[in-house]
Order: C-alpha cells, then structure tokens, then sequence
C-alpha cells in the first residue's frame, strides 16, 4: 500500500482516479532530489501545477526531508515511533475534550467530517510513512557506497603511495599486504557490488570508481585497474582523473616513465590538478629524475592549501637527491 493509499484508508476515504493518475511516492522523491532529466521535471511540475493534493504531498515530503532526515543519522524505530505518537494523541485528545468542555458543539459542514485528533494522527501516520519510504530509496548507489568504502578505508592508512582521484583525505602510506581485516572486507563488498562496471558499455563513472577500488585492494590488482583505466583512454574521452589514476596503476606496477606520462597528460586537462602534480613528483624520483622531482615537489608546496599534503611533500623534497636528472 502507497502512502496516498494508506493515508486515504486511514481517514477512511476512497481512492478517485485522479490520485491514481498522481506520480508515486518513488517519483516525488526522485524529483525533489533533482535525479529527474529536464523533460521528465517538466512534465512534473506541469501536473503539480494542475493537481492540490500532489502541491500538498510535495510540501510534506519536502518538509520531512528538511525536519527529519537532514539532522538524523537514522530513521526513528518502531517502539520510538509509536511512544511519540501516544504521547501527541493523548495530549490532542485533552485538548479537544477541553475545548468541547468551554463551548457547544458546533453545526457540522457540508461533506466530510474528520476529528481533529484524527488528523493529528493522520499527520503523524503520513510522517512516519514518509521516513520509511525516503529511507528505503536513499539506499546509496553502487558508486556512492565504493566511494564511501574508500573514504572509510583510507581515512587512517591509504594503501598505494601515490594519490588517487576522489579528494581522499590525507593519511599515512601503509599498502596492503593480503591480511584479511575489516578494511579489505569493506573494499571487497564494494567491488561486489561494481561487479557491473567491468563491461565495457558500463558509465565512465561507475568504471572509474571500480579501478579505484582494485588500486585500494592491493598491488596483486593493479593489473586489473591498469586495464580498465587504459581501455578508458583509448576512447579518446580521457579525463584528468582516470589520467591520474592511470599514472597510479602504472606506479604501482613500477613502470614509473610511463606514470610520469599519465601525470603530465593529466596536468595537461587540468593543470592545477593537486593529486597529479604530488604523483608526477614521486614517480619522477622513482625514475630517477631528480631535479624535475624537486621541481614537482616545490610546485605542490607553493599551489596546495592542505598543510598535512604540503608536510608529506616537503618531507619528499628533503629527501630528493640534488644531483642532476639521468
């Protein structure tokens, strides 16, 4: 049973073929979350322009969303539910048996009549309703939940020494070396899960997010990201991230030239991108090039604004031989 369906059985009203034509609940989230293609909106709001109970169900759904779920970490539970709703109703009812104590009952209006206690209910009834079903359809996406793996993977430890694209939070360098620990759990649900981002034909993104999940589960992966990530560039539809992220598969695979090439074309699409000028950096030093080594690092000093990033480099830089590049 629908929201609408189960609010209307509640007040005991029938449901009229002009609420059966109204989007469902589903797509007055989708749409108040923006996740509607312009056309579809459009279509969208031109019903709600036309229909009242879809204005007023728009307005509840998008009063929730702001009351309820933007300062909740989770959906109330049942018996706490259930405790709020006694509580309203019985102080609705005193209220009511107060205001009937002090005045006589007035004529009854033409149509319907429901009792306020009733519609206090049903409100309660529509809000609870409305945090199950947002919460049901909040689900993240395959994607958003790697991404999350990862930013709960690498927030104490990252375990490739190069940076990867995503805006991943400083940590300590420690790679993986196979040890099965609640980290690698988290990697290898999500890959699970990004099992549909192998095929070719799946979104650049969801590809994306997969080779950085293998990047993240170890060296004895980064063929496979390698893969991925170079069947990306030979679209010709390359972005500075999946570059970046190239030069990290080719770094972990130790063939440092060729990373230091990903990097520079990387720098090339966007050439204030942070990560690739740390990466070209390390891989120039692995390859023996120190003095454009150094260059990186001063570079990387001089342009980031997060103080852990510009300690790591300057530790790098301490470090980098003076002598000139092979």
């Amino acid at each position: 049973m629908s929201l609408r369906d189960a609010v209307n059985s509640f007040l005991g009203r029938k449901n009229d073929s002009e609420i059966s034509e109204c989007p469902r609940e589903p797509d007055i989230l989708s749409y108040i979350e923006d996740r509607f293609p312009t056309d579809k909106r459009a279509q969208m709001e031109s019903h709600f322009t036309k229909c009242p109970n879809c204005r007023e169900f728009l307005a509840i759904f998008s009063r929730v969303s702001e009351e309820y779920i933007e300062g909740s970490s989770a959906p109330p539970s049942e018996e706490e539910v259930k405790a709020q709703t006694a509580l309203v109703l019985d102080e609705i009812r005193k209220d009511e048996s107060k205001h009937q104590a002090l005045s006589p009952e007035p004529p009854p209006r033409p149509g319907v009549y429901v009792p306020y206690w009733q519609l206090a209910a049903a409100a309660s009834f529509i809000i609870v309703i409305a945090v199950a079903v947002y919460w049901r359809t909040r689900e993240p996406s395959p994607d958003q939940f790697a991404m999350q793996s990862l930013a709960l993977t690498m927030k104490d430890k990252r375990p490739v020494e190069p940076r990867m694209s995503g805006g991943f939070a400083r940590s300590e360098y420690a790679p993986t070396r196979g040890e099965e620990n609640s980290d690698r759990l988290k990697i290898e649900t999500a890959i699970r899960r990004m099992d549909f981002a192998r095929s070719p034909s799946a979104p650049q993104k969801a590809r994306l997010v997969l080779a950085r999940l293998y990047l993240a589960s170890g060296r004895e992966n980064a063929e496979r990201a390698l893969s991925i990530l170079s069947e990306m560039d030979s679209t010709g539809k390359a972005s500075a991230e999946s570059l970046n992220d190239l030069g990290v598969a080719m770094f972990e695979m130790e063939r440092f030239e060729e990373a230091v090439d990903a990097f520079t074309r990387a720098l090339q699409k966007s050439p204030g991108f942070e990560e690739a000028i740390f990466n070209r950096a390390l891989a120039n030093n692995r390859a023996g090039r120190y003095a454009e080594a150094r260059q990186d690092w001063q570079e990387f000093i001089n342009k980031s604004s997060d103080e852990h990033w510009k300690i790591e480099a300057q530790r790098h830089l301490d470090l980098t031989p003076l002598s000139p590049s092979r």
